[in-house]
């Protein structure tokens, strides 16, 4: 199959810029085509459907104070067009998607269409529809980093120290663990480590940097055990925020990107 990748640039962080567009760049070629999208679709959510489509979650409707869009679109990459579908109970800035292990997509967090505040409703996408499925936590940061686990269950590790599960099968939320850094990571990233035979299929998680000024410190969670609890890990080259973490095909973990202050 043919290899492209989507990006969306909507205003991009300028809020006198109403020419929205999204581009496909084509690795084999070299090119970039752009193309308009209807709404602003900057600070969104975006997760990978089990069809390969992109779903793109919120935006942002208004700047200063920012507002979030309520709605939501599906990328189709053979025909290159965007296909809006059905919005949320209210407007996502900076929101989480999360595709479940059913093919569902969990939405949490982002701040609402009518104040600078964050929505603290969660939501469920199934068959194209939105269903409740509870409240957030107290203190959820804004783009919170969330992980699906072999059993099914969402890990939620920051920006906030105190690390929360997520159950779908009950719509609840509980406490897992605090990070031994004594800030909030904020703009700081994290990865599943690779699920493998070798170690049980055994779920693991890792966050990288964050905070301001940035630190290097890096913390490795087990969460296959009764009690998880994060333990440092090794520390990077460079502190660094807004950084990628990206796992390659042997395992090891590529950091890249960031800054070491805000």
């Amino acid at each position: 199959p043919t290899r492209r990748s989507s990006d969306l640039s909507g205003s991009g962080n300028d809020a006198n810029n109403k020419d929205f567009q999204a581009g496909v760049w084509d690795p084999a070629s070299g090119s970039v085509r752009t193309f308009p999208i209807r709404w602003d679709m900057f600070c969104n959510g975006m997760v990978i459907l089990s069809s390969g489509r992109p779903l793109v979650l919120g935006g942002t409707l208004k700047y200063d104070d920012f507002l979030g869009e309520p709605r939501t679109a599906v990328f189709d990459p053979t025909t290159e067009t965007f296909t809006d579908a059905a919005q949320m109970n209210g407007g996502r800035w900076y929101p989480t998607g999360t595709v479940l292990g059913n093919g569902s997509v969990l939405v949490v967090s982002g701040l609402t269409n009518t104040s600078s505040t964050v929505n603290t409703s969660v939501q469920i996408w199934v068959s194209g529809n939105w269903t409740p499925a509870g409240t957030i936590f107290a203190g959820v940061p804004l783009y919170p980093r969330q992980h699906l686990l072999p059993d099914g269950q969402v890990f939620e590790c920051g920006a906030n120290r105190d690390s929360k599960m997520f159950d779908p099968a009950t719509n609840t939320w509980f406490e897992v663990a605090t990070t031994n850094f004594t800030a909030n990571r904020d703009y700081g990233t994290s990865v599943l480590l690779p699920l493998t035979q070798a170690n049980g299929f055994k779920p693991r998680v890792m966050i990288l940097g964050g905070a301001n000024p940035a630190t290097n410190t890096t913390e490795i969670i087990d969460l296959s055990v009764s009690q998880p609890l994060w333990v440092n890990g090794p520390t990077m080259a460079h502190a660094r925020i807004q950084l990628n973490a990206t796992i390659l095909p042997n395992g090891k973990v590529l950091v890249s990107g960031g800054s070491a202050n805000d």
